[in-house]
C-alpha cells in the first residue's frame, strides 16, 4: 500500500477504508477513487487560493462585465490621445474577467468533487457506524 501523505495527515476514515478494503467491504478501486478525489479537492482548494491572490474574491463576473462595458463605450467616443489610457484599462479589466472565470470554474469543479468524496465517506461511514453497533451489542453481553 502506498501512502500518499504524512501519517499525521491521513484521514481516520481513510484508515477505515484500508480495514474495510481489507475485508472485501469495499473495493480497492473505490479506495484508490478516494484518495484521488481527495488529492483533486485538494488542488482545487489551492489553484483557488492562487486565483485570490491575483483577484481578491470580492471582485465579481456582473461587476467587472459592467466596467468592460463602460471601457468599450469611453474607448469609442475618446479621441486617440485619450484611448491609450482606457486601452490600458481594458486590457486589465479583460485580464480580470478571465482570472474570475478561471477561478469560479475551480470553485464549481471543487464543490462537485467535495460531493463525490462525501458519497464515499457515506459508504465507509455505513460500516463504521454498523462496527460500532456491534460493539455495543458485544459490551452489552459481556455485561449480562
Amino acid at each position: 500500500m502506498q501512502i500518499l501523505l504524512p501519517a499525521s495527515q491521513i484521514p481516520w476514515k481513510w484508515t477505515a477504508a484500508t480495514v474495510l478494503v481489507t475485508f472485501g467491504k469495499i473495493s480497492g478501486r473505490e479506495r484508490r477513487n478516494m484518495g484521488l478525489i481527495y488529492q483533486r479537492v485538494r488542488e482545487c482548494q489551492y489553484q483557488i487560493q492562487e486565483y485570490d491572490k491575483v483577484v481578491p474574491k470580492e471582485r465579481m463576473l456582473g461587476d467587472l462585465v459592467e466596467q468592460e462595458g463602460k471601457a468599450v463605450r469611453n474607448l469609442e467616443a475618446l479621441d486617440v490621445g485619450d484611448r491609450r489610457e482606457w486601452l490600458e484599462k481594458y486590457e486589465k479589466i479583460v485580464d480580470e474577467q478571465a482570472v474570475v472565470k478561471t477561478r469560479d470554474q475551480w470553485v464549481m469543479e471543487g464543490e462537485r468533487l467535495k460531493e463525490e468524496h462525501n458519497a464515499l465517506l457515506n459508504v465507509i461511514g455505513r460500516f463504521t457506524k454498523a462496527t460500532q453497533g456491534f460493539e455495543e451489542l458485544g459490551g452489552r453481553n459481556r455485561e449480562n
